[in-house]
């Protein structure tokens, strides 16, 4: 009231666009009338617009002038933070123009451009700063404690129009670019175990590793090599012992023929029988007979004839016998070199086929510890965003609620006890207010690590490794001999 009977052109529209266009000159003033010319002729863009056409013309032609859209009332709201030297109120505030003094909770509307790391921030009235927010307010409660006409129904039109179309929207963008930061830190936890890691692992092992996994290393295909060898081993094995067993009958037979001609023939003291075989019996030969002698003799020749050819045909068996288990031992030890073979093959490929797990286990074990280290990090990365987040938390809902309360107060010009309107704004605590609470950034509970287990039936030197790849082997595996295996398998 005051300023209005010192200076009533101010609320003229069209006389203060006028003075806005001829660059607010008055006489005495100095820097303080400046600021405030500055401030005023913005807020008086939007209510020209609305009075006269004259007072749109002149508008439009102080916007082209300074640039300014006259209707973005954004510099409205944002000149009164620029100058740290100076603040608005101060400018304001002149003896002869008092403003009511309001003990206001509010903060700074403009965010940093980054969160600031801060120890202690003011939680109670007492301990906020006179700051610029404090001054715009003021000012926004100066505008509306000068009444209602047209053109401050324009303006308080043209502020909630920017409130929720820009600075709103604004605070509404940065808090989701914190919270997408915020989630990918988080994600980036669980994305340790999916990573790859080959190129880490060939540095860390000092080999082409091409992954950590069964495929990459090959390891089935090298067990069904291993088995198929087996089978071939087992079926050389086979057929060994069935040639083995018949030439332990071949043995037999020359033994027992060759012992049967050794009986005929040189362990023999008398050619046949004995020596009564050579005596004429009178009784089979009688003296009264003719042709004893003759009849002798016949007998002699027939039975030494029979002598000479059991002697002959145990000769002729046992060579033949002999002859035979020869050749058919040649036939034995070509199958048992050929065995011999493949049982070398076959121990060579299961050699190549533990080594290759204990490859796989190296990696594993290698993969782990990155994993491991790389959740660990993840998580640190996570808490530094989430405290960043947190400290940023402050700032938007600090913002955030000042909004709300410009809001209000802008609300209370609507209402017919404007003056209780403006002191409810003042006592309603904002922080609790919905669009406040929406600035917030939750933590979250840190994701349960993978757990890294040995895969033992796919390790060498485990008994389960043994019970699936030495299985279906005819028995015919050897013991591990590969660097990760010992003496007895692992349980």
């Amino acid at each position: 009231a005051p300023l209005a009977q010192s200076r009533p052109w101010l609320f003229s529209p069209p006389a203060v666009l006028k003075w806005c266009h001829d660059g607010g000159s008055e006489p005495g003033n100095g820097r303080r009338m400046m600021k405030f010319r500055h401030l005023w002729c913005l807020a008086c863009l939007a209510l020209g617009r609305s009075l006269t056409p004259s007072g749109a013309a002149l508008a439009d032609s102080l916007a082209a002038q300074s640039g300014e859209d006259a209707l973005d009332l954004s510099s409205v709201l944002n000149e009164g933070a620029v100058d740290a030297g100076q603040s608005l109120s101060e400018d304001l505030q002149d003896p002869e123009d008092p403003v009511p003094e309001l003990q206001l909770e509010v903060t700074s509307l403009a965010a940093p451009a980054t969160s600031p790391t801060v120890t202690a921030l003011p939680r109670n009235k007492a301990e906020m700063p006179d700051d610029d927010i404090q001054n715009l307010e003021r000012s926004v409660l100066n505008l509306v404690n000068q009444g209602a006409s047209p053109g401050m129904v324009t303006f308080v039109a043209e502020v909630r129009k920017l409130v929720h179309g820009k600075m709103k929207k604004e605070l509404h963008l940065q808090h989701s670019a914190t919270e997408k930061s915020l989630n990918a830190s988080y994600v980036a936890i669980a994305g340790c175990s999916s990573r790859d890691w080959r190129e880490m692992l060939n540095v860390a092992l000092s080999r082409d590793v091409n992954g950590s996994s069964l495929e990459t290393y090959k390891l089935p295909e090298l067990a069904e090599d291993h088995r198929k060898c087996r089978d071939v081993e087992a079926e050389r094995a086979e057929r060994v012992a069935d040639l083995q067993s018949l030439a332990d009958v071949f043995m037999a037979n020359t033994v027992y023929t060759c012992k049967l001609y050794a009986g005929n023939e040189s362990d023999r003291l008398l050619p046949v029988g004995d020596s009564n075989r050579c005596i004429m019996d009178v009784e089979k030969y009688p003296l009264s007979s003719k042709t004893r002698h003759i009849d002798y003799l016949k007998d002699q020749l027939a039975f030494w004839d029979a002598e000479y050819q059991k002697i002959v045909d145990s000769r002729v068996q046992c060579t033949s016998n002999t002859k035979a288990y020869e050749a058919h031992k040649v036939t034995v030890d070509q199958a048992k070199t050929a065995l011999a073979e493949v049982r070398t093959a076959c121990n060579e490929a299961q050699a190549k086929m533990d080594e290759t797990s204990c490859g796989y286990k190296a990696s594993i074990t290698k993969k782990c510890e990155l994993v491991a280290r790389c959740q660990e990090s993840t998580w640190k990365t996570y808490n530094e965003t989430l405290t960043t987040a947190r400290t940023e938390e402050i700032f938007l809902k600090a913002q955030m609620s000042t909004l709300e309360r410009i809001e209000c107060y802008l609300g209370a010009f609507e209402l017919s006890d404007m003056r209780e309107g403006i002191l409810q704004c003042k006592d309603k605590d904002f922080q609790q207010h919905e669009e406040v609470i929406k600035m917030s950034f939750h933590a979250r509970a840190r994701p349960e690590p993978s757990e890294c287990q040995m895969d033992k039936e796919n390790v060498a030197g485990y008994c389960a490794y043994e019970g699936k790849y030495y299985a279906n082997t005819s028995n015919l595996s050897q013991s591990c001999n590969a660097s990760c295996c010992s003496e007895r398998c692992h349980p």
